[in-house]
């Protein structure tokens, strides 16, 4: 049951074209690594990341055309640990079609929190 303190668990979404170079710079400027992710966007990746300083949960996909950054917060390390497996074995499932959408649909399923989706 949460807890009356518990943060609301939220997702983000950016996407760009990674030849819009002043896009992508933006959907990376938070990102750690982001110099060497930067470098092998132009080919399919996915790239998780668990930011311990701002308690997110950080992935970025590209399909070597376009890249979409996907963060959670909201959640505790230990939440997040609990869905990692479960996450890759449905973003494969999915094509790595990594979306908001398929994120709030692991995140509750697998820990049963609500998510809200924001701009």
């Amino acid at each position: 049951m949460d807890s009356p303190t518990r943060a609301q668990t939220r997702i983000a979404s950016l996407s760009a074209a990674i030849s819009n170079v002043l896009e992508t710079t933006r959907l990376l400027a938070e990102v750690p690594q982001a110099h060497e992710i930067r470098e092998k966007l132009t080919e399919p990746l996915l790239f998780q990341h668990w930011d311990e300083l701002t308690q997110r949960a950080i992935w970025i996909a590209s399909d070597g055309s376009h890249v979409r950054c996907v963060t959670v917060t909201g959640l505790s390390a230990y939440e997040m640990a609990d869905m990692w497996l479960s996450f890759n074995e449905r973003i494969i499932r999915a094509a790595f079609n990594l979306s908001p959408q398929l994120v709030r649909e692991i995140i509750e399923a697998e820990i049963d929190v609500p998510v809200a989706l924001v701009n």
